[in-house]
């Protein structure tokens, strides 16, 4: 098939960050892919991408986030390269709020036997805010060309405008976009859906569950009411499955997320021999961003040499002078 991505990018230190670039290269195996930037990139950070884009957008335009600079990017494409456009099988709309632990050749290579469907995304989510709403996850869109044709879709891009509030830019954007389709009757598919997540679980339950207890003594995988399962605990279900992504914002300590899971995500994509976590780590660093952690700690420091460290979670454990002297189940 032929493709086009259109990918939005936006760091707040106007960086293009190794993990993107990791992002890119996989997306660059299967599709053509005009970047994105809301943001004013400098020369050095916008060659990174020279040899993986055809094209690029890198400044300020405060459009309503990643639909913004979908919008900037499907224009620049429908305008500047109208012969390509036409000649399209798929354009897609996917952006950086995620980081690469996994292969996108199963799902393309599946997706593209399937002719029937007219737009397909990765994720599902029934609820959002107070909306209880169906809709295909924004992060990673694709639309066949009876879509991306359509005159009504059209419409819909150019009418994107600048919002200030998450919630509505969800309920405008994110849920009206599967809103529209569905009114048009398009064929809709999510390849992670969350009725096959359940169904997984269900028909596996006795093998995840010991194989969770292996990670972490208790779990909330199988009680949990969160639906959103690329922001839960069920991400690891995700992985599992062949999800080849991990959302960036599910690793931060000041979400409020409260599920165990997630505190361990760097043993269980170990576990699962996928990419480097070291991107992930030096991303979070660079942005001052504390990563998850099962422990609260507590050190005590003398001429530099720490003399006594706690650390608790659901286990309480003691150390002086490095020599492990307490550890009880709270």
């Amino acid at each position: 098939m032929k493709r086009v991505v259109i990918f939005a990018h936006y760091d707040k230190q106007n960086i293009i960050d190794p993990y993107v670039i990791d992002y890119l290269k996989e997306l660059r195996k299967y599709s053509e892919i005009i970047f994105v930037s809301d943001g004013d990139l400098s020369r050095q950070e916008i060659s990174k991408v020279k040899d993986l884009c055809f094209d690029n957008i890198c400044k300020k335009h405060g459009e309503s986030n990643d639909f913004g600079s979908y919008k900037k990017g499907f224009i620049l494409l429908k305008e500047k390269y109208s012969q390509k456009f036409n000649s399209l099988d798929e354009v897609l709309f996917v952006n950086d709020s995620c980081y690469l632990v996994g292969k996108f050749e199963t799902i393309f290579n599946d997706m593209e036997e399937n002719t029937e469907i007219d737009f397909w995304g990765l994720t599902d989510n029934y609820v959002s805010f107070d909306n209880p709403e169906y809709h295909i996850q924004s992060y990673f869109l694709s639309f066949r060309k009876n879509v991306y044709l359509d005159n009504d879709f059209h419409i819909f891009i150019k009418n994107i405008k600048s919002e200030i509030n998450k919630k509505n830019i969800i309920d405008n954007y994110e849920i009206g976009l599967s809103k529209l389709l569905y009114k048009k009757n398009k064929n809709i598919l999510c390849y992670f859906s969350t009725y096959n997540i359940d169904r997984y679980i269900i028909e596996n339950k006795f093998e995840l569950f010991k194989d969770i207890k292996k990670i972490h003594k208790e779990h909330s995988l199988f009680y949990m009411d969160n639906v959103n399962y690329a922001y839960s605990d069920k991400f690891y279900i995700l992985l599992l499955c062949g999800f080849p992504l991990l959302k960036v914002s599910l690793l931060d300590q000041n979400t409020s997320y409260g599920d165990k899971l997630t505190f361990f995500w760097s043993k269980i994509i170990t576990k699962l021999n996928i990419n480097d976590k070291s991107r992930i780590v030096n991303h979070k660093k660079r942005l001052g961003h504390k990563i998850k952690s099962p422990y609260i700690g507590l050190h005590i420091n003398i001429c530099g040499k720490r003399i006594l460290n706690i650390k608790i979670s659901n286990y309480f454990r003691l150390k002086l002078f490095g020599i492990r002297i307490l550890k009880t189940k709270l």
